[in-house]
């Protein structure tokens, strides 16, 4: 980035994009038909199936973060970014209790994040797709029926245990219990599709890690000539194969 609203920038500054999108050209979720809103949770748990194994969990799933919009006559559903996502949850005590009832209770008390508490928000998302409620206008915790027999209302409510052990553990868990009622193909149950590593992109504001990381390797190296190998630990998406390459 050379300019800022035509003003040069001295400082040297990382930015992201996102994808622009027009407001006016979502779908409205109550214009959904049944066969739609089930095509929603498909798309829905194809993204955070590919999140969950980067490592990533999105934690803010909520009908104000999801986009559907109609291309070429096709239904297309798409999540707002992560790096959005992770400045609202640094600015969760100010935000509204409409807002809130979409977090896990865990995420609410600043506890680790993990795949369960994406299974938590997307049992909020699916309840208020499923019954056509207005999240503005009223809360899940006051109105959902947890003993209600109805097969949609049977999956939130394993979705939505305030104990995280209680819930589906993984987006095909969930799938698999969405498929007993409901007909949905999911052709994403091998990973080889979500394994096309791009290792291509460069590292970017990590100078001072790589230079302190090689220099110690390099003492370590020369101080012992014992050592046979090496091992890089960090967080799936940390960049350990780029680092080496």
């Amino acid at each position: 980035m050379t300019s800022i609203d035509d003003i040069l920038s001295v400082k040297k500054q990382y930015f992201y994009t996102s994808e622009y999108y027009d407001p006016t050209q979502c779908i409205p979720v109550e214009k959904l038909s049944d066969d739609q809103r089930i095509e929603v949770v498909k798309q829905i748990c194809y993204g955070l199936d590919y999140l969950h194994f980067r490592g990533v969990v999105y934690r803010f799933l909520s009908p104000f973060n999801v986009f559907i919009f109609r291309e070429e006559e096709q239904l297309v559903v798409k999540l707002n970014d992560v790096a959005s996502i992770y400045d609202t949850v640094s600015q969760l005590g100010s935000k509204e209790e409409f807002i809130k009832q979409f977090f896990a209770p865990e995420v609410l008390r600043h506890d680790l994040a993990t795949v369960e508490s994406d299974i938590y928000s997307l049992g909020i998302f699916v309840f208020y797709l499923f019954h056509r409620m207005n999240p503005k206008k009223v809360n899940f915790r006051e109105v959902f029926n947890d003993s209600s027999d109805q097969e949609i209302d049977r999956l939130i409510s394993v979705m939505t245990f305030n104990n995280y052990h209680e819930r589906y553990q993984t987006i095909h868990e969930f799938i698999n219990a969405f498929q007993k009622n409901y007909e949905l193909e999911y052709p994403f149950w091998d990973h080889s599709y979500y394994e096309k590593l791009n290792f291509l992109n460069p590292m970017i504001g990590r100078e001072r890690l790589k230079d302190r990381s090689l220099s110690l390797i390099e003492r370590k190296l020369n101080n012992s000539k014992d050592i046979r190998m090496l091992m890089i630990e960090g967080e799936a998406g940390s960049g350990k194969t780029r680092f080496f390459r």
